[in-house]
């Protein structure tokens, strides 16, 4: 359903993001979302959507920029789903993390090349 209505509403940017089980909440139970489930989202997504600048997938996993991801977020600090509260030592991604997993995919801009 969301999916078709971010279609309706012409998105520039979209996103996916994993389910993470996080104990006391609704949906502990069914566990985390896979890599190859999120990537089929995001693929799906991708396709139906359409969206005109970017697709993005949270938390970022190498195999959904096969499904067309091209844009990624780096996560510093406390986050919900992390018992860290420097949820880039955990399950975030730092900055660095993000843009070594562009680069080999072959998104690494020229403009940026002396960061890395």
């Amino acid at each position: 359903m969301e999916i078709l209505r971010a279609k309706e509403l012409q998105i520039e940017v979209m996103a996916a993001m994993r389910r993470i089980a996080v104990k006391g909440t609704p949906l502990y139970e069914l566990g985390q979302i896979s890599a190859p489930e999120l990537t089929k989202i995001v693929a799906v997504t991708n396709i139906v959507v359409n969206p005109s600048r970017a697709m993005n997938v949270h938390e970022p996993i190498q195999v959904a920029l096969l499904a067309g991801v091209n844009q990624l977020y780096a996560e510093i600090g406390a986050n919900p789903r992390d018992t860290d509260s420097h949820t880039e030592q955990s399950r975030g991604f730092n900055p660095a993390a993000a843009w070594n997993m562009m680069k080999e995919f072959g998104y690494f801009p020229p403009e940026v090349s002396t960061l890395f």
